[in-house]
């Protein structure tokens, strides 16, 4: 796609890219104690989001999110995956926007499942992920920890929750507007996208009984339009 770029001159988009990309590469790992040294430091009232590295949208809406807290004098963590160098990332965003990211590790997780400071998870997105059939289960872990204390909010851009296939694109490539679920059982496992394939067990009934929980679990679910 940068070649393209490229090729077609399309410099701003090009640019946009670059700056998308150089966090990822410039990030270094972070060893457990250092995690668990920079959640320690962590102001009252941090923000956790979870979102993918894919550009669009709804990282557009993410940047929008971290203004808006950043102008209230909140601390923002940011945890997403990079498809750039296989790896979690975790960034750290200052009221001041000063950013530090890390290359971290599923453990990491935990951390943050422990960190008192953090109150409130907004899920924003997460295709992309390796084995996304565990972020539901990551979700819940968050919120029912401190539960007194935490709120969690799910973010609805595309459908996501309630299929692989994010944008609802079947088999041949059209949109199914969520057909009866016998069609679901013989689509899913035939559908070539190596996004959608992310979910090996391409099982409907289970990817949906794992994101209800989350949903029934929110404090507040955000939709974006009449059809999410």
């Amino acid at each position: 796609r940068t070649i393209t770029h490229l090729r077609q001159g399309n410099w701003r988009l090009l640019a946009q890219r670059i700056r998308s990309t150089l966090p990822s590469l410039l990030a270094k790992r972070a060893r457990s104690d250092l995690v668990t040294g920079l959640l320690e430091s962590l102001p009252p009232q941090t923000i956790l989001i979870v979102d993918h590295n894919l550009g669009g949208g709804a990282n557009h809406y993410r940047d929008s999110l971290i203004a808006e807290y950043s102008s209230q004098h909140h601390t923002i963590l940011l945890w997403t995956f990079s498809p750039v160098i296989l790896s979690f990332q975790l960034e750290l965003i200052s009221p001041d926007g000063e950013r530090q990211t890390y290359k971290v590790d599923n453990a990491a997780w935990d951390a943050l499942v422990d960190c008192k400071q953090i109150e409130r998870l907004i899920f924003n997105n997460a295709v992309s992920y390796p084995q996304p059939d565990l972020v539901p289960d990551m979700l819940m872990r968050f919120a029912l920890t401190y539960r007194e204390n935490r709120k969690l909010t799910l973010l609805v851009h595309d459908f996501f929750m309630v299929c692989p296939s994010h944008f609802l694109l079947n088999n041949v490539g059209q949109y199914c507007g969520v057909p009866d679920i016998t069609r679901c059982h013989s689509c899913l496992p035939a559908i070539e996208n190596s996004l959608t394939n992310l979910f090996d067990a391409a099982d409907i009934v289970l990817w949906r009984s794992l994101w209800l929980k989350p949903l029934q679990q929110a404090d507040e679910i955000v939709c974006f339009s009449e059809n999410s």
